[in-house]
């Protein structure tokens, strides 16, 4: 009974600590772990590690028999990580201008390829709940592995979320820099049945959203900065997707489906009223805020053994960028010119070469089609997007026993080219402040870490 209890209460606790952060951007762009980006992301079929809760939340459910001794995952597991990230663009644009009455001309610059590096800590971990009790024992004597997960990716300048709600006609790019920097937060349960032969799993990565009201008192019309009378109100709530999954395992042939809902962060309405120190004329503002969308994401997963060194693993994604949303706020100013963006399907493969006993590398590819139409940046949206190849490569080491104790440890580097390729913006019709422009370039990225 004791057990049972426990076993209820680690798992209540880990999914409810999953709905206090944001969506996960990071590892949309780039990859959750070393080997997963290394392997160019194509995991869903074999993924068994704390990564799973990211893959494939299935995967946390494979740790019976069928598994050979060095697949098999430790009954507690802990990754500890390090992602940074040097996006270097070239976004060549005629520099934009406005002339005024007078004749004075007055030049504007776009810092749309500035400030795109960063870097995330990585935290993971699972549990077996078969160390609290014997899974199979219970009727019908099917189940088999049963493990919580946790994947956590925190701002190496301890940030929480950098929130950006930009007009349409911002250069600005939809994948990388403030748009992929927040807390990230995973959680997930996984099992497996008939001695982990198929599993399916379930968890959540949360954002928040709600509500919130301003209100400024004698408010000066006046350019100097003010501190006005305020009253302020904040009503938030967690906003739960959900991420589930399934696997099969027939021996040296693994087969795998992940699914990932939508996720956003929401503040609408975010309402703002002033009055103002002359006349006391009141004004009231309907703001709102929408950032960090995620689409709807499947994807199905087949990975092969060919000799007990070599493995091949071919991943197809699909996401619905079709369903992308924008705060009220900018669909009642911009939604004459917002354009409806493309679905795109993402090949992806990877392969696994164990060198040693001790020692494995890894190579990965996939090719990941721009969202943005070329139709959608022809007038005044300037969303940037790129089609991409991406190539990675990485290396896993166990080194043995940690610092004396009997904790085994696995060093783990993966390193991944992602080429931006060249796009020209062609204008229906150009203006000095909405000139045509190109842009391309690379984006290098790095994954450390060291797993116990």
């Amino acid at each position: 009974m004791k057990r049972s209890i426990l076993i209820l209460t680690l798992t209540t606790l880990l999914l409810a600590v999953g709905t206090s952060a944001y969506c996960a951007t990071f590892a949309d762009t780039y990859g959750m772990s070393p080997q997963g980006m290394s392997m160019g992301n194509a995991m869903t079929a074999h993924v068994n590690d704390w990564s799973s809760v990211y893959y494939n939340v299935a995967g946390l459910g494979r740790t019976a028999q069928n598994l050979t001794a060095k697949d098999k995952p430790a009954p507690v597991e802990v990754f500890i990580g390090y992602l940074n990230t040097q996006p270097q663009p070239k976004l060549d644009i005629p520099a934009r201008y406005s002339v005024d009455s007078n004749g004075e001309t007055t030049y504007y610059s776009t810092n749309a390829d500035q400030d795109l590096d960063y870097g995330s800590y990585i935290l993971g971990a699972t549990i077996d709940l078969n160390m609290f009790y014997d899974l199979e024992s219970i009727p019908p004597h099917a189940l088999s592995s049963c493990r919580l997960g946790i994947a956590m990716g925190i701002n190496d300048d301890l940030s929480v979320a950098k929130v950006s709600d930009l007009e349409p006609q911002t250069h600005n790019y939809l994948r990388y820099g403030r748009e992929a920097q927040q807390l990230t937060l995973l959680t997930g349960l996984g099992m497996g049945f008939l001695d982990d032969m198929f599993g399916v799993g379930i968890g959540v990565r949360s954002s928040f959203g709600g509500n919130g009201r301003v209100l400024l008192d004698g408010v000066q019309v006046s350019t100097e900065e003010q501190k006005p009378s305020q009253q302020n109100y904040m009503d938030l709530k967690l906003e739960s997707s959900l991420v589930a999954g399934l696997y099969v395992d027939l021996n040296d042939l693994d087969l795998g489906f992940s699914y990932r809902q939508e996720s956003k962060m929401k503040i609408d309405p975010f309402q703002t009223a002033t009055i103002t120190a002359v006349g006391n004329i009141p004004l009231n503002l309907a703001l709102s805020i929408l950032d960090y969308y995620q689409p709807t994401s499947y994807t199905g997963g087949i990975s092969y053994r060919f000799t007990d060194r070599l493995m091949l693993a071919f991943d197809v994604e699909f996401q619905k960028w079709s369903d992308y949303e924008v705060s009220s706020n900018q669909q009642v100013n911009w939604g004459s010119i917002l354009p409806k963006l493309d679905d795109i399907w993402i090949p992806k493969i990877g392969m696994q070469y164990d060198a040693t006993p001790k020692t494995a590398l890894y190579l990965g590819y996939y090719y990941q089609p721009s969202f943005v139409p070329n139709n959608a940046v022809t007038g005044s949206v300037n969303w940037l997007d790129n089609d991409k190849h991406v190539g990675s490569v990485g290396v896993s080491y166990k080194v043995g026993k940690f610092l004396g104790f009997k904790v085994p440890m696995a060093l783990h580097a993966g390193y991944q080219l992602q080429y931006l390729v060249d796009r020209t913006v062609t204008k229906s019709e150009p203006t000095s402040m909405n000139p045509s422009y190109s842009y391309g370039g690379m984006v290098h990225t790095i994954m450390v870490g060291f797993s116990l």
